[in-house]
């Protein structure tokens, strides 16, 4: 990385005035086309410097960093540049900018967020009048079988200057004041970055089925983690008339995620004909859409891979079209490359579309594997979100979301 710095201040570190109720969700969210009003504020200011994480790794090594505003490279008048200051009192309007709170980062050597595990047969030792997070860590470090700590600060009311050693992370995980609970090893995700389920289980990748309810999940980053959500929507149906195409199956949506500390997701499956969705605080992060239904005029459904037309149309696979029936063209696919989808804990491979039934029916689109498994029946797609047949079970199959820090 080929970074050139343009101005370094001298200045003593500035308490920080609060303008976290202006970002999105508080601190530790970042705030889109806002920059921290810039004055005697300012630590440090790098050139050259081409994505915002490259800035938070400025930020991170930077003691006095308690904001950062990223310029990226469509700024104006500022581009690929990282402006590090020691406060922040007021947010004015820029373009192609993000701002952060520094503070949420952990500090060097230290992989931590302000939250609090529950303490139960987890508990190595309690260590008292600790300084800082670094003697807290320097503790954990040293004592043979402790993975853990949770350091509460000379101004906690209840525990000052305490250092819990910990064995493990145990549920619930609690966001804390004047706390701080990281890991002995900042290189390992799964020390690191983890998710803890209603049920109290602990786990770094998981995969949703369950169409029943929604279900509710706590991302955990000790530091700075990257959250992967892939949603699969459910799939469409074949047309049940005389004569009818394949239903398209359920469109596939991903992003990813910056964390640190807690967030809180809400997951819900689409059954067959239904959205599936991934919400954070009710504000819906990733949606992915239902394959769609065979038209009365013979032709298979749209969706990540189109359902086959009438008369003989065998439905598509990987993001393909539906194949053309002697009587009906098939449902136009997304051609999305399931290859190119970034989860590194699952394996994704595309589920073969269905093949046309005795009676000429189209067969319904494919939707994915999740390390080689899926739901099949008949001439349906196979797969998660697979399209239903004209004349198979005309169930479409359900959709599936993925939650992954690695």
């Amino acid at each position: 990385m080929l970074f050139t710095a343009l101005v370094i201040i001298a200045n003593n570190v500035f308490a920080i005035n609060d303008v976290r109720s202006e970002f999105p969700s508080g601190a530790c969210s970042p705030i889109n086309d806002q920059m921290c009003e810039m004055h005697n504020n300012i630590v440090k200011a790098v050139s050259g410097v081409l994505s915002i994480e490259e800035c938070r790794t400025i930020c991170h090594d930077e003691l006095k960093c308690s904001f950062l505003t990223y310029f990226g490279a469509d700024s104006n008048p500022f581009s690929d540049t990282c402006v590090i200051l020691s406060s922040c009192d007021k947010l004015d309007e820029c373009n192609h900018c993000i701002t952060e709170e520094g503070s949420c980062l952990s500090q060097p050597g230290l992989c931590s967020a302000p939250v609090e595990s529950h303490v139960a047969d987890n508990l190595m030792q309690i260590v008292t009048d600790i300084e800082n997070e670094y003697d807290c860590k320097a503790n954990c470090t040293q004592t043979v079988g402790c993975k853990f700590y949770t350091y509460h600060s000379k101004l906690d009311p209840s525990f000052p200057g305490i250092c819990i050693l910990l064995y493990s992370i145990l549920s619930p995980i609690l966001p804390c004041e004047n706390c701080m609970t990281g890991s002995y090893n900042c290189y390992d995700e799964h020390d690191t970055c983890f998710i803890t389920m209603e049920d109290g289980n602990i786990t770094n990748a998981m995969m949703i089925t369950d169409t029943s309810n929604p279900i509710a999940l706590m991302p955990v980053a000790l530091g700075l983690c990257e959250l992967t959500l892939v949603t699969v929507g459910g799939g469409g149906k074949g047309n049940a008339g005389m004569s009818g195409g394949g239903g398209g199956s359920g469109y596939i949506e991903w992003t990813k995620l910056n964390i640190t500390g807690i967030i809180q997701l809400e997951v819900t499956i689409g059954n067959g004909e239904a959205e599936s969705v991934v919400s954070k605080d009710g504000e819906v992060i990733v949606v992915a859409k239902p394959g769609e239904h065979a038209s009365v005029n013979y032709i298979g459904g749209d969706g990540f891979s189109g359902g086959g037309g009438y008369q003989n149309g065998d439905g598509g696979s990987n993001g393909g079209n539906g194949g053309a029936g002697s009587n009906g063209s098939g449902g136009k696919g997304s051609n999305v490359n399931v290859s190119g989808i970034p989860v590194k804990s699952f394996v994704l491979t595309p589920g073969a579309g269905g093949k046309s039934d005795t009676f000429g029916g189209g067969g319904g689109g494919g939707g994915i594997l999740v390390d080689g498994k899926g739901p099949v029946s008949g001439s349906d797609g196979e797969g998660y979100g697979a399209g239903s047949s004209y004349r198979g079970t005309n169930n479409p199959l359900p959709g599936v979301v993925l939650v992954s820090f690695n």
